[in-house]
């Protein structure tokens, strides 16, 4: 097993305009028991605006997880598109992660997550 890893949450993508996105399930620093408690989480958006959240779950099976905000609000634009890269850290014993995105109006938006 490594002792870095780096997972793609949300690949390049455009959402829905107006709608919510909610990316798939990604393990994140104690998904492996206790390994670690400390990931990064990258967005990169390009002529985005919108707003990007990484919500957590602290249970072992992500089918039955109950979902929490833990970066609130990470890129949140207004007025306009923006280009840009945002890096987080983020100190918990979540299990997994996944990116809400929410009044998309336009652009691309990638999450990676590095722990």
């Amino acid at each position: 097993m490594s002792l870095y890893n780096v997972e793609t949450i949300l690949p390049l993508s455009t959402p829905p305009g107006g709608n919510i996105l909610v990316g798939d399930a990604y393990p994140a620093a104690n998904y492996y028991g206790g390994r670690n408690n400390t990931q990064t989480v990258t967005y990169a958006v390009n002529n985005s605006s919108g707003n990007v959240r990484l919500e957590a779950s602290l249970y072992s099976s992500k089918d039955d997880a109950h979902w929490f905000e833990v970066l609130e609000s990470i890129y949140s634009p207004n007025p306009g598109n923006v280009t840009d890269v945002v890096s987080r850290t983020l100190v918990g014993n979540y299990v997994w992660v996944r990116v809400r995105i929410t009044d998309f109006t336009s652009g691309t938006i990638s999450t990676t997550l590095a722990y």
